[in-house]
């Protein structure tokens, strides 16, 4: 196999594995809105596992471009082109959506510290009443005997 072919190949795969991380990434943003804290979890380890195989399909693509001639030309050179613009265009994407899922955990994390605060102060409420009553007990019961 020539080395431009490899290198066509190679790109079509890195893309595909492009594409498969934003799916992940769109998932999650579903995943986020419907506070689903397991999916959202086993997607994110789904996504590390895309993400280190496209790490290392990189680490090859970044021998084969440098030892390739530096004047390309006819339809693999084209090809390259496209692919390399259509990995651009889904980075970009990535980029738009990881920023939207960031607020949105970001929102989630606030409205969780509201409601644990909530809660914390609910139980110190309970604990006092909780006091209050057996200090009314043990008094009336001394006043009995």
């Amino acid at each position: 196999m020539q080395q431009a072919e490899r290198l066509v190949q190679l790109l079509e795969r890195r893309n595909q594995l492009l594409e498969d991380y934003l799916a992940l990434t769109e998932r999650q943003r579903i995943l986020l809105a419907q506070e689903a804290p397991e999916g959202l979890l086993e997607s994110l380890e789904e996504r590390q596992g895309v993400l280190d195989r496209v790490e290392a399909l990189q680490s090859e693509l970044v021998q084969l471009q440098a030892d390739r001639p530096p004047q390309r030309e006819g339809l693999d050179a084209l090809r390259e082109e496209v692919l390399q613009q259509g990995a651009k265009a889904l980075l970009d994407r990535i980029a738009g959506l990881d920023r939207q899922n960031r607020a949105a955990a970001e929102a989630h994390r606030g409205h969780l510290g509201g409601e644990v605060r909530r809660i914390r102060q609910s139980r110190r409420g309970i604990g006092l009443y909780h006091q209050g009553v057996e200090a009314l007990g043990s008094e009336l019961f001394d006043k009995r005997q």
